[in-house]
């Protein structure tokens, strides 16, 4: 879900402006920019919302979101240190 969150940051600029104009082209109609461009960004706040919200296995608390900072490219959760990726049971290991 991250690289399509990054997909979607990312390629906005370069793709954005040629997929707007292949759809406006195809159906003739300039208000469905408007609507891709919403879909879009829509999409973006969606799956960033969700990875927010993503709990760890371990402490039950969410993975990513300290208070005020998310980390969405951190490798371990901010609040038990588990590694992404390890199981729920593994040792604590310091940060």
């Amino acid at each position: 879900m991250r690289i399509t969150l990054l997909f979607l940051v990312l390629g906005f600029i370069p793709l954005f402006p040629r997929l707007s104009q292949a759809v406006t082209n195809v159906f003739h109609d300039p208000g469905i920019a408007l609507v891709l461009f919403s879909a879009w960004g829509l999409t973006a706040v969606l799956i960033f919302a969700r990875l927010q919200e993503f709990r760890c296995p371990r402490c039950g608390r969410t993975f990513f979101k300290e208070s005020w900072r998310v980390g969405l490219f951190s490798s371990r959760c901010v609040h038990c240190g588990l590694r992404k990726y390890a199981k729920s049971g593994e040792a604590h290991e310091d940060r």
